[in-house]
């Protein structure tokens, strides 16, 4: 009798209570299409044949999936809303998605509110604060206790970082678009200092080669055009150094520093907010000695393995130096580029340019209870 109870039991859980012909979104009605496939039942909603059939534990999938999971800032942030009980009443969606969320909320019992996230989930921690103020501080009014300071916590900032050493037996990668001499060695070294551009590592003035330690983080990073990749103008150098190369790296933090205090990964978060602070810690990695960083791509956060895509930046111009030397140059035969997406809902208060403007709602919300 009691396994006659919980199989009845089981099969109610499992009754469809709606399709995805029920739903008006775009985005909801593919996502719920990946749920279900029994097609052939009607639904006992809209009497539809040929919808994904949703039972309430699809519901609920779908409703995390698409108004939580889909609510992200930035491929780097967590997302904006979460179904932890009292209802945020002001949040507007589009029109379509409007009136999904309250057929599904009707249907699951859930709703949504602003996420109030600890600040170190974004990279705000207090040394990154410190760090911050004190280069907002004017550095010829600035009094020496800030500057100390401020010495200080970059110190603290380079220590937290591993040592990689690039042997000669270590494959180095760099990618060109359309380079004007293909077969001379010198297209892949680092630009010429009066063509050189700021970037993440490279402030004025400063060359610095960038490369990864394979080829598809190199593609990645320069960006080509479809009619680049059509007409085959990438090409891709690999390098060897001559000798050990020691780079400091920012992808692993040092054994036995808190990562509550210490999230390297947010020191080089991808917008350009922090390429100053970025530019500071390469010069100085400089100067202590090191041949190069390592830093994650920001591609990594797409790709959701942050790990396997990592930027190398050679301080100098590292082929002329002799400190690499060009083993092998190709030619990159693109022979498919795929998008992989979902969608997600949009809502009315995005904010654009401040990266933690989305979560200001919540973090009000939170002071008031």
């Amino acid at each position: 009798m009691i396994e006659n109870r919980e199989t009845k039991a089981e099969s109610q859980v499992r009754t469809p209570v709606l399709c995805s012909q029920c739903l008006s979104n775009e985005g909801l009605r593919r996502a719920a299409s990946k749920l279900h496939s029994n097609l052939e039942d009607v639904c006992p909603r809209c009497g539809n044949r040929g919808g994904a059939k949703l039972d309430i534990e699809a519901v609920v999938d779908l409703f995390r999936r698409f108004y939580c999971a889909g609510s992200e800032a930035a491929a780097y942030l967590p997302p904006i809303f979460r179904d932890n009980g009292i209802e945020d009443e002001d949040i507007q969606f589009d029109k379509s998605a409007q009136a999904d969320y309250e057929l599904l909320k009707g249907a699951s019992g859930l709703s949504i509110r602003r996420y109030s996230p600890h600040l170190r989930n974004l990279g705000l921690t207090d040394l990154r604060h410190r760090i911050d103020e004190a280069l907002r501080t004017d550095p010829v009014t600035a009094t020496e206790e800030i500057a100390a300071r401020l010495r200080q916590d970059l110190k603290a900032l380079l220590d937290a970082g591993t040592e990689l050493e690039l042997t000669p037996e270590t494959s180095l990668f760099r990618a060109r678009i359309s380079p004007e001499r293909p077969l001379d060695d010198t297209q892949y070294d680092s630009p010429p200092i009066e063509k050189s551009v700021p970037n993440r590592v490279a402030g004025p003035g400063r060359q610095v080669l960038c490369g990864a330690l394979d080829i598809e983080t190199c593609l990645i990073e320069i960006r080509p055009s479809l009619d680049d990749l059509v007409h085959h103008r990438v090409f891709a150098a690999t390098l060897k150094p001559r000798e050990s190369l020691r780079l400091l790296d920012f992808t692993a933090l040092k054994p036995g520093l808190p990562e509550t205090e210490f999230t390297l990964g947010a020191f080089f978060e991808p917008n350009r907010n922090s390429y100053h602070l970025t530019q500071m810690l390469s010069t100085l990695a400089e100067q202590r000695g090191y041949n190069g960083l390592v830093y994650r791509s920001a591609f990594g956060c797409i790709s959701g393995v942050l790990d396997s895509w990592k930027n190398v930046a050679v301080f100098g111009a590292p082929i002329a130096e002799g400190k690499l030397t060009v083993k092998s140059i190709n030619r990159i035969l693109t022979r498919s580029v795929v998008n992989s997406f979902d969608l997600g809902p949009v809502w009315d208060d995005e904010r654009q340019g401040n990266h933690l403007a989305p979560f200001l709602k919540g973090w009000l919300n939170r002071a008031n209870r």
